[in-house]
């Protein structure tokens, strides 16, 4: 792959030319001069969006299309090079560089038809041009390489005429180009009926339109004439499995185990079948096999790396996906499916989508995407109701859709995971929800999809309160349960013993413990033995530093109450700091029973459960009591921030944390005493 020479010494206007769009503005020349500056900072990926807009505004214009090529050059996306070459090649046709260039992408991307077809034309046009001996060369390779097909060919015509056909044919149909790709099959299956490979493009043609009836009728043909041919076979699991039927695709891929074919092509092949039914072990052991055949990067089609890069990682071998994609970036699949899951592995654990293998037009039909496009449309104003009419108008219409789904919530892109996601919460039913558990539950999604998943299954009774949820990679044990959090006043007390609460209530917020205890034990004569009395008492006690006082208060209260939830939450956190976790554990445990919980309750315990399970090195566990407190608490809470800090500070050590000091802090100064506990939390009113 040649990079191409701009010799422009300075911005110029593109010549007059009859299909111009636009005239050259001074927006063109502002724009190109940051994409000079980006060009010169190396910053190929910014440079290249900016010049992608241009390019859509100014289609013709020769400059920027030059400096697409050259960023694809960097940028090793030999897909997107070709592409530019050829829309170049077409606004200047005498172009002898751009007919080389587009003549090696085209060997680099494997189409050899073309390849050679494009080099000869070349050799024909300019025999005196700079590259005329690699071109020759070239040829020759070519020539060797193909030299079976082409005898094949020889009885129907022009041998590599044909061929080029033929890898005219797969370049239209990746480009979704279906008019030129039945016009050119048809055209190739008059001179050969028995052409196996047209038949087999043209059932992934017919596949990719939703037609899925066509394609069968295409892939029954090419196996009645070839029962061993293996695209065909592919292309058969690939139709099941479109259809959403797995089992019948997986039946089907079977027979791809018993040929006996240890080709380049076959092995990369048998890579994507395997990643439509999700058998990673399979694609890695398939991957391994290519290994031990001697087969290098150099031989092998690199959409094997890819597909083997996603099942590594999916299989816990990052450094391995990691490897194999940077190995063939840009090279024989699309740039953006590569670039998207690269981008989303920079990402926190908790908010990637992938990996993934496909993206959302591998598991639907080009024909089901744009109606859902035209369905939703790209408003920003589309309320949820519109999006449900929307999404069951596409259910009714295709209600293969259904089987289809926990494959696209399991192993798609973003967009199809979305999707599939969208359609289960809004239309909730019962066929649809039965998808969610295995989804909620699975490592795959971001933490804030899984979770919302989770919270809807366990809403329509399909999971069990207790369960495994995935986070930050590691599974962690979590409890679900049906609550209300309400905010009004959870005890009700005579008038004057409420006036006497509520009096002491503002003297514990400012700290002024001597006069809350003052209040307090006023309102405990009018009113005895009445927990949560009893409990703001205590926390009196500990403003004035009286810590060992407010300790056997807090004590008494919870062995004369056991199930008032604030005392409870305290002497859990005393078993914490003695060092008993389990003791802590099983006291709160009854807790998670209940189905309401005031704000304030379901705080104390939210903050509880969050100090335990990062005593008991459970980080993953914190964080997921962390993420339910904070929907219904306010963002700004400084309780809440301190525990994200907390939280966040733990995860980063990289040492082991403590254990936490069997000495109890009950003499702890009245300032950290009063910073331990959250007032509101303690209040109980």
């Amino acid at each position: 792959m040649a990079k191409r020479k701009n010799k422009r010494t300075k911005k110029r206007k593109p010549q007059k030319q009859a299909r111009q769009v636009k005239q050259v503005s001074s927006y063109f020349y502002d724009k190109m001069e940051k994409v000079q500056y980006l060009l010169s900072q190396r910053d190929w990926v910014t440079a290249r969006e900016e010049l992608l807009s241009l390019h859509d505004d100014y289609p013709t214009n020769t400059d920027v299309l030059i400096d697409l090529i050259n960023i694809s050059y960097e940028l090793n996306d030999v897909r997107s090079y070709q592409l530019f070459c050829e829309k170049l090649l077409k606004y200047d046709p005498d172009n002898p560089d751009i007919a080389y260039g587009v003549s090696g992408a085209y060997m680099t991307n494997m189409y050899p038809g073309l390849a050679l077809q494009g080099f000869q034309d070349y050799l024909r046009r300019y025999p005196d041009h700079d590259h005329v001996d690699k071109a020759n060369e070239a040829i020759d390779r070519l020539i060797g390489a193909l030299a079976s097909d082409l005898k094949q060919f020889e009885p129907y015509g022009d041998p590599i005429d044909i061929a080029a056909d033929y890898d005219r044919i797969r370049l239209n149909m990746e480009r979704a180009n279906y008019q030129t790709v039945y016009s050119v099959a048809n055209r190739l299956l008059k001179i050969n009926p028995s052409f196996v490979p047209v038949l087999n493009n043209l059932s992934i043609a017919d596949l990719s339109q939703g037609k899925f009836k066509h394609a069968s009728l295409h892939l029954q043909k090419a196996l009645s004439i070839e029962p061993d041919n293996f695209q065909a076979i592919a292309n058969m699991v690939r139709s099941y499995a479109m259809q959403g039927q797995f089992e019948a695709a997986r039946k089907e891929a079977e027979k791809l185990n018993a040929l006996e074919d240890d080709s380049a092509d076959f092995l990369a092949k048998k890579t994507e079948v395997l990643s439509y039914i999700g058998d990673d072990e399979a694609i890695l052991e398939t991957y391994y096999q290519a290994e031990a055949a001697g087969y290098t990067e150099k031989f092998l089609p690199s959409a094997i790396y890819h597909f083997t890069a996603v099942a590594a990682i999916r299989c816990g071998q990052e450094a391995l996906g990691l490897e194999l994609w940077d190995k063939i970036t840009g090279q024989g699949i699309p740039f953006t499916v590569i670039h998207q899951n690269l981008e989303d592995i920079k990402k926190p654990i908790n908010e990637r989508h992938g990996p993934w293998a496909f993206q959302i037009n591998n598991w639907l039909s080009d024909k089901i995407v744009a109606e859902v496009r035209a369905s939703f449309g790209n408003s920003d104003d589309l309320n949820e109701s519109h999006v449900e009419r929307g999404l069951r108008r596409i259910l009714r219409k295709y209600p293969h859709i259904l089987n289809l789904l926990p494959m696209m919530l399991e192993r798609g892109d973003p967009l199809s995971r979305e999707f599939a996601y969208d359609m289960i919460r809004l239309i909730k039913s019962d066929a649809l929800l039965a998808h969610l558990p295995d989804f909620a539950m699975g490592p795959y999604g971001p933490h804030r999809m899984r979770y919302e998943a989770l919270q809807l299954a366990q809403e329509h009774g399909l999971l069990p309160k207790q369960n495994k949820f995935w986070v930050n990679g590691k599974q962690t044990e979590v409890i679900l349960y049906n609550y209300k959090i309400y905010d009004s006043p959870k005890f009700t007390h005579p008038p004057d013993v409420a006036k006497l609460a509520q009096e002491a209530a503002i003297a514990l917020r400012i700290h002024e413990g001597a006069m809350a205890e003052r209040l307090l034990k006023q309102a405990i004569e009018l009113l005895p033995n009445v927990p949560d009395l009893q409990n703001n008492l205590a926390m009196a006690y500990r403003i004035q530093g009286r810590s060992d006082e407010a300790y056997e208060l807090i004590m008494q209260t919870h062995k004369n109450h056991p199930d008032y939830l604030f005392s409870r939450v305290a002497v859990s956190e005393f078993y914490v700091e003695d060092g008993k976790i389990e003791a802590a554990n099983e006291l709160l445990y009854p807790l998670m029973e209940r189905d309401e919980y005031h704000i304030a309750e379901f705080s104390a315990l939210a903050g509880a459960y969050i100090y335990l399970y990062l005593a008991w090195d459970k980080p993953e566990a914190a964080q997921h009591w962390l993420n339910m407190w904070e929907q219904y608490e306010s963002p700004e809470s400084q309780e809440l921030e301190s525990w994200r800090q907390r939280i966040k500070k733990y995860q980063s050590k990289t040492s082991s944390p403590k254990k936490p000091s069997k000495q109890r802090r009950r003499k702890e100064s009245a300032e950290t005493s009063s910073k331990k506990f959250d007032l509101r939390k303690l209040l109980g009113l």
